[in-house]
C-alpha cells in the first residue's frame, strides 16, 4: 500500500492507493497539521475505514508546497508507519524533461499535475488546477514540460473585493443566472464566476496557440474545478485526484529506475 500526501496552502489531501489503484481519500485543513498528534489519529481511523493496518502502508509519498509543513507531515508519516516517505519534487527522476528557467522554483504539485496529464491522458496536454492558486501546465507532444501560468486563485480575488470594498460582503461562489445583474449579491456573483470563465479560457487558448499543436489533452482539477469546469469551452474533463495520481506515478517511476 502506498499513501501519497499533498500538502497545499489550504488543504492537505491523502490518498491511498494499492498499485495503481486509488482506494480513496482524507483531506486536512493544512492548518491543522500543527496539532500533530490529533491528525495521526485521524490517518489511523481512515486506513481503518478500509480495513488497512499501518503495518500495510509499504511506501509514502510526499509532495508539498508549504515548505514549514514538509517536515512535520514526514516525521507524523514515519510515525504512523514506521518508514521514511520519499520526498517529490524536480530533482525526481520521472523521465520528464523539464523546460523551465529555474527548476528549483517549479511548485512540486505543478510538476506532479504535468506528469499525471502525461500519463493518464496523453500529450500535448494543459492541466489547469483551481485551487488556492490558479496554474495551468503545458506539455508537449514529446512530453516535455514546458512551463505554465499562476494566477491568484478564484476564492482568493473574491475574498480581496470582500475585504478592500467598503460596502461589499462575501457571497457564495456560484454560477448566477445572468451577467447583467439588479442587485449587489447577484453583481458579485457574476463577476467572481463569469470572470473566473473568462480567464480561465483565455489562458488556454493563449497557451493552445503558443503550444502551436492539434488534439490538445486539457483536463482540470483542485478544488473548484468541479464547479467550473462546465462551462469552460476547452476543458474537456475534471480528474479530483490529478495530484495524486502524479505523486504516484513520480514515486513509482523514481523506484523503478
Amino acid at each position: 500500500m502506498l499513501l501519497v500526501y499533498d500538502i497545499g496552502n489550504t488543504t492537505i489531501d491523502i490518498g491511498l492507493f494499492k498499485a495503481d489503484r486509488f482506494l480513496g481519500q482524507l483531506k486536512l485543513l493544512t492548518a491543522e497539521l500543527y496539532d500533530k498528534p490529533s491528525n495521526q489519529h485521524k490517518l489511523e481511523a481512515f486506513l481503518e475505514e478500509y480495513n488497512i493496518s499501518t503495518a500495510d502502508i509499504k511506501n509514502q509519498a510526499i509532495c508539498s508546497v508549504v515548505p514549514k509543513m514538509t517536515d512535520t507531515v514526514t516525521k507524523m508519516a514515519e510515525s504512523l508507519a514506521g518508514n521514511r516517505a520519499w520526498i517529490f519534487d524536480y530533482t525526481a527522476s520521472v523521465g520528464m524533461n523539464i523546460k523551465y528557467d529555474v527548476p528549483s522554483q517549479l511548485g512540486a504539485d505543478r510538476l506532479a499535475n504535468a506528469l499525471a496529464v502525461k500519463t493518464l491522458y496523453g500529450t500535448p496536454a494543459i492541466a489547469v488546477d483551481l485551487g488556492t492558486a490558479t496554474k495551468l501546465e503545458a506539455i508537449n507532444s514529446t512530453g516535455d514540460y514546458l512551463g505554465g501560468v499562476i494566477a491568484p486563485g478564484i476564492a482568493i480575488a473574491a475574498e480581496a473585493l470582500f475585504k478592500r470594498g467598503a460596502r461589499l460582503f462575501p457571497v457564495d461562489i456560484e454560477k448566477p443566472d445572468k451577467a447583467i445583474a439588479t442587485n449587489s449579491v447577484d453583481a458579485m456573483k457574476a463577476g467572481i464566476f463569469y470572470g473566473a470563465i473568462g480567464q480561465i479560457d483565455y489562458l488556454i487558448e493563449k497557451m493552445i496557440t503558443e503550444l502551436g499543436q492539434k488534439d490538445i489533452k486539457i483536463i482540470a482539477t483542485g478544488g473548484l474545478a468541479e464547479k467550473f469546469s462546465p462551462y469552460s469551452k476547452y476543458i474537456q474533463k475534471h480528474d479530483p485526484i490529478l495530484t495524486l495520481q502524479g505523486i504516484r506515478i513520480g514515486f513509482e517511476l523514481s523506484h523503478s529506475r
